[in-house]
């Protein structure tokens, strides 16, 4: 009868403004996670959408029963179905919509955490690049600079995952991703966090050169000093033989020297 129709057409209306409401969101996640529970609720709300199409279609062919049977009240009856058979529908896009959108998020949100990585992976080579500990003599130099082109040698294999990140970035931005803004910002700070991290390693090569370079200076001057000290003595000696073939000796020993 009219009034089963009636309160289908209202539970159904009720059912479209909930759904309509969480449709007509702007949340689209801060996060990996919060991105990827939205889109399970996404695809829920979808579910059952589509779950109601038979519902939907069902009070079609009862208004049209009305009509076929010249109830009174069939005109009121046919505008209230394709009022709601309309609104039903004119959901389909917006859903879509948000689907695509949220698929988006997930992408930048990827990407973000992929940039945090780089970032953290920067950060923890920054701190051994930007010693300040040249080494306390020439061993510990030598350490200190094998230590040193291991991390440049780190760095340049890791540019090519640097620039993988950079080109996801970049092609997000060129297809006018609704985050491209936030990415923009993100991969200014990678490349110049990038760029310092290189240029504290070649520094600091320079530096450990110098302190190889002082060090080694100072260790031949030690050397030479233990030298002089050792022979020292015979130079300075007083004893000049006894005879001529300990004097012959002693002037052997000189000529040597």
């Amino acid at each position: 009868n009219e009034q089963q129709f009636n309160r289908n057409i209202e539970d159904v209306e009720l059912w479209l403004s909930e759904l309509e409401g969480q449709v007509a969101s702007e949340d689209y996640g801060k996060d990996l996670v919060s991105v990827q529970n939205l889109q399970k609720k996404i695809g829920l709300l979808e579910s059952d959408f589509n779950a109601h199409n038979d519902r939907v279609d069902g009070i079609k062919n009862l208004a049209q029963q009305f009509q076929n049977e010249e109830h009174f009240n069939a005109p009121v009856i046919i505008r209230k179905q394709e009022a709601l058979h309309q609104r039903y529908n004119a959901l389909r896009d917006p859903l879509e919509k948000r689907k695509k959108k949220l698929g988006e998020s997930l992408q930048g949100n990827q990407l973000f955490r992929d940039i945090e990585d780089e970032l953290a992976w920067i950060r923890e080579k920054e701190q051994v690049a930007g010693s300040t500990n040249r080494g306390r003599d020439l061993i510990g130099v030598q350490n200190l600079i094998k230590k040193q082109q291991a991390l440049i040698a780190e760095i340049a294999n890791h540019d090519s995952q640097i620039e993988s990140v950079s080109s996801a970035a970049n092609d997000m931005i060129q297809q006018g991703h609704f985050l491209a803004p936030e990415i923009r910002d993100k991969l200014a700070q990678l490349r110049d966090n990038w760029r310092i991290l290189k240029s504290k390693a070649e520094k600091r090569r320079g530096e450990l050169d110098d302190s190889l370079q002082a060090h080694q200076y100072l260790s031949d001057a030690n050397e030479a000093d233990a030298w002089m000290s050792e022979k020292e003595p015979i130079v300075g000696s007083t004893d000049y033989g006894k005879d001529e073939d300990s004097a012959e000796a002693l002037l052997k020993k000189h000529r040597a020297l």
